[in-house]
């Protein structure tokens, strides 16, 4: 039997959705992946039931944006585990997600990529 806890990436989304939506990438930044933070987030959860002690976990948020024919096209990851050092079994678990921002380049980028090749570098 499994016994690893993991944070649903349904609800992950739910709490970090807003702060995605509003996460700025700089220009100079596309085509490369950006961390939110040098240090990550720390929350306390109830792993079980909320009987039991709320333990500390460890969040780290990434994104990296491509700029494809005038398009801003992200790919967003979340990936929590129990905080280190720990005994509890569980591993790292990441939520990706990709999607069209709907900020459009003032210009298009002379990318000429496909879009097979744009997928393949998110």
């Amino acid at each position: 039997m499994d016994v690893t806890l993991f944070n649903a990436c349904e609800e992950v989304w739910s709490l970090t959705n807003q702060t995605f939506y509003d996460w700025k990438v700089d220009p100079s930044d596309y085509n490369r992946a950006v961390v939110a933070s040098e240090k990550p987030h720390y929350v306390n959860l109830h792993e079980t039931s909320l009987a039991g002690p709320a333990m500390p976990w460890q969040f780290n948020a990434y994104r990296k944006v491509v700029d494809w024919n005038g398009k801003l096209i992200a790919k967003e990851m979340v990936c929590s585990q129990p905080k280190q050092p720990s005994t509890r079994p569980s591993k790292q678990k990441c939520c990706l997600r990709k999607r069209v921002l709907s900020t459009v380049v003032s210009k298009p980028s002379a990318s000429n990529c496909a879009s097979w090749e744009v997928v393949k570098q998110l």
